[in-house]
């Protein structure tokens, strides 16, 4: 893509760019770590700022959803109308060229591709070319609805080269967070465990015995295991259908994996001056990667900002006692007797994940047929 910074020179230019701000504002689709008073992540002028100044650099990473809705509208004929997500899609693309964005489409087209061709992957990605090499006030016009479809004469062949067919089990963090999921969904499911606190402190134990710790699979079970769940973060547990409940475990999985992606490419950007932001109307992954990484650099600060997650979602009893805990069980990483200290790769847990899936099909087999 050609990108440029898109100054306002006129009013009309002007009267856009707040627009979509408030847009995109409104629905906080823009994950930041930064308070506003020192970065407003919905600030055209903000990132005016930062690149010319400080000459940092922007980069935006796609969730799937947001990636659906562009691929969705370039799709439709031209007398359907244009949804509200798909105008918050777009009015996201033109933001993005406006601040001489890039962007990261690939975590997008891989949890498609676990669910659909290779082909099928590959026809979305070049599409998805063609949508991001739009010309500027085309995203705008669709953005604020002034427009119902994209000319045909600006859909133009585009080459990429091929990508590695790959399903989840062939990525690696995928497949760990996988196994993540399937032990979270066992205890959910299990009347072993009632109480919130029972479960998280199942679930941490667990990591440190026979799994490793993950920042995601942490802030995932504490969330879904408090009584302040958000809805849908595990999609068909309480479902007798095998198949829907492994695909709600897999999409749970894939939150799980994006939000480390995000993390571990955001820690290397910032490095070099390249700012790297999560897109997302995901509720559950807004709240993931706002507290996996702390912009405090000092131990203390960052150890007060996990105990104070624990005390939000289990209360101040509960919290500190699982605070506690996690603060135990992280100082004895190097523990002999944990079963990845063991193991000469972390690829040697995939035996395991094969058996949690079993287990939790046990499980689920047993609750669903006595009720």
């Amino acid at each position: 893509m050609d990108y440029f910074f898109k100054y306002p020179t006129n009013q009309t230019d002007y009267d856009d760019i707040k627009a979509i701000e408030q847009m995109l504002s409104e629905k906080n689709v823009i994950c930041s770590i930064y308070q506003k008073d020192l970065f407003d992540q919905y600030s055209h002028s903000n990132y005016r700022e930062q690149i010319y100044i400080y000459k940092n650099k922007f980069s935006f990473l796609l969730d799937r959803n947001i990636f659906s809705d562009i691929i969705s509208f370039a799709k439709k004929d031209d007398t359907s109308q244009i949804t509200d997500t798909q105008k918050i899609a777009f009015a996201l693309l033109a933001f993005i060229q406006s601040v001489d964005g890039l962007i990261y489409p690939m975590t997008a087209i891989y949890e498609y591709m676990d669910s659909n061709s290779y082909d099928e992957a590959m026809n979305e990605l070049l599409l998805f070319q063609c949508i991001d090499n739009l010309p500027y006030q085309i995203l705008i016009d669709i953005a604020l609805g002034r427009i119902y479809s994209i000319p045909s004469n600006l859909i133009k062949p585009f080459n990429v080269n091929p990508i590695p067919n790959l399903k989840g089990e062939d990525n690696f963090r995928w497949k760990l967070h996988y196994g993540f999921t399937l032990k979270l969904a066992s205890i959910q499911i299990s009347t072993i465990y009632s109480k919130p606190y029972e479960k998280i402190e199942a679930f941490l134990k667990w990591m440190h015995k026979d799994y490793i710790f993950s920042a995601p699979a942490v802030i995932f079970g504490l969330i879904y295991f408090s009584e302040k769940r958000i809805k849908k973060m595990l999609k068909g547990i309480r479902s007798a259908d095998k198949d829907k409940l492994i695909k709600g475990i897999r999409n749970a999985a894939w939150d799980m994996t994006i939000a480390w992606y995000w993390a571990d490419l955001f820690t290397k950007n910032r490095k070099c001056g390249d700012l790297l932001f999560l897109c997302t109307e995901d509720k559950a992954l807004k709240e993931l990667v706002t507290l996996i990484i702390s912009t405090n650099t000092l131990d203390s600060e960052i150890e007060e900002k996990v105990k104070s997650m624990f005390l939000h979602y289990l209360g101040k009893n509960e919290g500190t006692k699982i605070n506690d805990l996690y603060k135990s069980l992280v100082s004895n990483l190097d523990d002999e007797t944990r079963k990845v200290n063991q193991l000469k790769s972390h690829t040697d847990l995939y035996p395991s994940i094969d058996g949690l899936e079993n287990e939790l099909m046990n499980i689920a087999s047993t609750e669903f047929s006595t009720k």
